[in-house]
């Protein structure tokens, strides 16, 4: 008997690594959405632009290059959404 404890506890116990294994092997599929946002017009970077992913509340802002870099991103087809204010509102 005392065996076949043993080997109960050795299956469990791999059982258990696998799905550490796995749960980390999924976990870590996400990637990563980056790019350039530029002026339409005279094609300059734009600095501080909001990019969002269009129906969540993740995104980036623009660096001065207009770079920007959204991480941990799961895999699949994305629509980004870009901001930029240049006014200034008051209101009194």
């Amino acid at each position: 008997m005392g065996k076949s404890l043993r080997g109960k506890r050795l299956k469990r116990l791999g059982l258990f690594w696998v799905g550490v294994f796995l749960s980390f092997s999924l976990w870590a599929q996400t990637g990563v959405i980056c790019g350039t946002v530029t002026d339409a017009k005279i094609k300059e970077p734009l600095i501080g632009a909001s990019v969002v992913i269009e129906g969540t509340t993740v995104g980036a802002i623009t660096d001065i290059d207009g770079n920007f870099r959204i991480e941990n991103v799961k895999p699949g087809t994305y629509t980004v959404t870009t901001y930029l204010t240049c006014r200034t509102k008051r209101k009194r």
